[in-house]
């Protein structure tokens, strides 16, 4: 699988590396629990509701279901190196999570009493280290660096978006900064090594045979579901 950094790959891994220091020395300076508010703006019911959804991107199934319907046309192979780093990301945190860091409480819970606390989404209390939608955040963002790695413009785009998702996080209120950072950099390490696996080419070229339709209707379907799972069923 090529690897090659081109100038919009390089582009892309520049600006993740350099906001994810730069956060981190807010982190820093701030403190865990005090760096939230540092990275806190103003609330108001129409970005309040516009990141509520908008941060559902960064749902393991509706980012697969994306990164097909973005990438599939232009790299089948990055597509499914992609879904595979989101994938495996996703359960390697998912057990970081429940059997490591399970005590880590989210913002809900250890600034409760804090009245500059404003939470607009949903009201999350345990489990917050590291944060599983970083996680996909970074996965997604640098598999859609490398799809698009010869447009230089694409990943300008692609890697605002990866800043804004993530941060998206801390602006609802369910994680911390370094939450979202760490997960990130997990998501994207994952991305960064699972495209050097020997043979996933060949597993690749191999689904690729069953074409294009079928990987956009397993998207648009998987895409479909997820959302009524999430936003309609109670």
């Amino acid at each position: 699988m090529s690897s090659k950094l081109s100038k919009g790959l390089f582009f892309y891994y520049f600006i993740f590396i350099l906001w994810i220091l730069l956060s981190f020395i807010v982190v820093y300076s701030y403190g865990y629990n005090e760096s939230f508010f540092a990275f806190q703006i103003g609330h108001s019911f129409y970005s309040d509701t516009f990141f509520y959804y908008y941060t559902q991107i960064a749902d393991s199934a509706i980012a697969c279901s994306l990164l097909i319907l973005l990438g599939i046309n232009k790299s089948k192979n990055d597509v499914f190196a992609g879904i595979i780093a989101i994938i495996v990301s996703g359960l390697f945190v998912q057990l970081l999570k429940n059997q490591i860091f399970d005590s880590w409480d989210r913002p809900a819970e250890i600034l409760k009493s804090d009245p500059r606390l404003i939470i607009p989404g949903e009201y999350l209390f345990n489990k917050s280290f590291p944060s599983g939608h970083g996680t996909t955040t970074g996965a997604l963002f640098l598999s859609l660096a490398y799809i698009f790695r010869e447009q230089l413009h694409y990943c300008i785009i692609i890697s605002i978006f990866c800043f804004i998702t993530c941060w998206s996080r801390v602006y609802l209120g369910v994680h911390f900064p370094a939450d979202v950072l760490t997960g990130a950099m997990i998501g994207s390490v994952f991305t960064f090594g699972i495209r050097r696996i020997p043979y996933l080419n060949n597993i690749s070229e191999f689904l690729s045979r069953k074409g294009t339709t079928i990987w956009i209707l397993l998207a648009i379907i998987t895409l479909i579901f997820r959302l009524i799972v999430r936003f309609i069923i109670p």
